[in-house]
């Protein structure tokens, strides 16, 4: 979790991250607001494998 990244609506964002599991497994991404009503604004699913990786998407901000 990451708090207080400020978005613009209409701009495009690229989330990146490197990850490993114990044991295969599905997760999933979430830009959300923090607070008031936890809209999310992007959401993806990502495959984990025992080997680090890196994870990378693009999404374009809703909202402000």
């Amino acid at each position: 979790m990451q708090n207080n990244l400020p978005l613009t609506a209409g701009k495009v964002y690229t989330v990146s991250f490197w990850a490993k599991a114990s044991k295969s497994l599905t997760i999933d991404n979430d830009v959300q607001q923090s607070g008031g009503n936890w809209t999310v604004y992007s959401t993806k699913i990502f495959s984990l494998t025992t080997a680090w990786k890196q994870y990378t998407y693009t999404f374009t901000a809703p909202a402000t």
